[in-house]
């Protein structure tokens, strides 16, 4: 049985395979919401040499998530990002989820890949730290979205509270 790499492994190993000059992660448990969503990142970056991630919005659209306990495990549920939000601009913000991000190599060439050391997730805020501390900005641009879906985690974990089985299974896109 394949060894479970967490998620700062899983990106990791995807990162040592991908060949191009950007790095795109992209959880298995989103949708594109903008058919232009890559061509939009990828002008984003490009706009300034000191971008090194580019974020888009992160929407849990509340009616889909039907029953209580999946609003309980959606975290941005629980962040208020429900819709779409019109005419913001693009804004540097200190940290990315990564889990819809766009990021130059030679960013990931100056700083090193993820710490899987940490347990419980803050890899995204430690990766962040070092890529600000670096001198490159991480960005979000609102103009387009991905939606999230409950993810097998947060169905995998829901079932350890409400009894239902689930399997963990991530899955992420690299180009």
């Amino acid at each position: 049985m394949r060894e479970k790499l967490g998620h700062a492994g899983a990106i990791n190993e995807g990162i040592s395979k991908a060949k191009g000059e950007y790095i795109l992660i992209l959880h298995d448990d989103l949708v594109l919401g903008d058919r232009d969503w890559i061509s939009v990142m990828l002008e984003t970056v490009k706009k300034d040499e000191r971008i090194g991630i580019a974020s888009s919005l992160f929407i849990t659209p509340v009616k889909k998530l039907r029953s209580t306990v999946n609003k309980i495990f959606s975290y941005i549920y629980i962040l208020g990002w429900h819709d779409k939000v019109p005419n913001l601009p693009i804004m540097e913000v200190l940290y990315s989820g990564l889990n819809n991000d766009l990021i130059r190599r030679e960013v990931i060439e100056k700083v090193g890949l993820l710490d899987n050391s940490y347990k419980y997730g803050m890899h995204d805020i430690d990766f962040a730290e070092r890529v600000r501390r670096a001198g490159y900005k991480i960005v979000l641009n609102p103009k387009v979205h991905v939606e999230h879906l409950l993810s097998y985690y947060q169905k995998s974990l829901k079932s350890h509270l409400v009894g239902d089985s689930g399997l963990h299974c991530d899955f992420y896109l690299f180009l």
